[in-house]
């Protein structure tokens, strides 16, 4: 029989043989949008992982809410074939403690976003090969590499390598804006692929956040560029309920570590909470040792403690000649 999460119902995916990953793959690129939702379409709406007993009324109950509310919209491609499924659906119960309202209120006001975040990935699918030698080389500082023992593939988070206001500052913020978008839908279709292959509706990805070479001068920049885009959210949040499983903040300094103890309990609720694992940077081989959980040796990069190639990992900076005359 396949195994059981704790304290669920729904089968989680068996372990299936390793497959060739996206990590392999030099740069982001995904079909229309058109070609995309055609395939979804073929996709039923499989049983969530994971999903507790007490959540499945629960599910039912926002299905019917949304219906309700999106009664004129259901020939929608978002809303037909993914707000409405259970996993998503449970996705944003979850981000919202199960409240069936707020969880609502959210999926609606999210919407229009979803809408315009179409056209903005389209824009930057069309947007050339300058803007994508830019923002790949520059401004990427996600790497999927390897996939875990339900066939997903993990995320490896190096913000100290990118240069995003770089970037920006050699394109402009709306390109950024259409960067993430694209992004985004990136990262909701090679979810919605995976489940397709595994039979379930797999709840999200482990992620690595590297922090090594961090520098607060440095972070203060970039993070003044991602406030400029958190503006186009709705409500200032990102815009898609939480498709985090578990993540691992390695090399982390210890004055954030202490900051981080304290101001995680009211920036995140519970469930959020424990998905996130914090190891400074004397902490690397516990790091290994908690990745190599979930995911196999063959399947890590040698970066981090595996027996995969190592990720090509390096600080990357703007030069002069790709930004525009003053």
């Amino acid at each position: 029989p396949p195994e059981l999460h704790e304290d669920s119902h729904t089968a989680s995916p068996p372990r299936r043989p390793r497959k060739p990953s996206m990590a392999t793959v030099d740069g982001w690129r995904v079909e229309t949008f058109a070609t995309v939702m055609a395939r979804w379409a073929q996709i039923p709406d499989l049983d969530p992982e994971g999903m507790r007993i007490e959540e499945t009324p629960l599910v039912a109950q926002l299905k019917a809410e949304l219906t309700r509310r999106l009664a004129s919209e259901l020939d929608d491609p978002w809303v037909r074939l993914w707000l409405l499924r259970r996993g998503t659906l449970l996705r944003y119960l979850r981000d919202k403690s199960l409240n069936v309202e707020k969880a609502a209120d959210r999926a609606v006001e999210v919407l229009p976003w979803l809408r315009r975040a179409t056209a903005d990935a389209a824009t930057y699918e069309a947007a050339g090969a300058r803007i994508h030698a830019l923002y790949e080389e520059y401004a990427r500082h996600v790497v999927f590499a390897g996939a875990d023992r339900r066939g997903v593939a993990v995320e490896y988070l190096v913000p100290c390598t990118s240069d995003l206001s770089g970037a920006v500052a050699a394109s402009s913020h709306d390109m950024y804006r259409c960067f993430d978008a694209y992004f985004i839908f990136f990262f909701e279709d090679d979810m919605m692929r995976a489940s397709a292959a595994a039979g379930v509706h797999l709840m999200g990805r482990s992620v690595v956040i590297d922090l090594a070479g961090f520098e607060v001068a440095r972070a203060w920049t970039e993070l003044k560029v991602q406030r400029v885009l958190n503006a186009t959210y709705p409500s200032g949040e990102a815009p898609l309920p939480s498709g985090l499983r578990i993540t691992f903040a390695v090399g982390v300094p210890y004055a954030c570590e202490r900051i981080w103890s304290v101001v995680k309990h009211w920036m995140l609720s519970k469930h959020d909470r424990d998905k996130f694992q914090i190891f400074r940077s004397d902490q690397r081989a516990a790091f290994e040792r908690e990745l190599l959980r979930h995911v196999d040796a063959i399947e890590v990069p040698a970066t981090y403690g595996g027996s995969a190639p190592s990720l090509a990992i390096g600080r990357t900076i703007v030069p002069p000649e790709l930004m525009p005359p003053s």
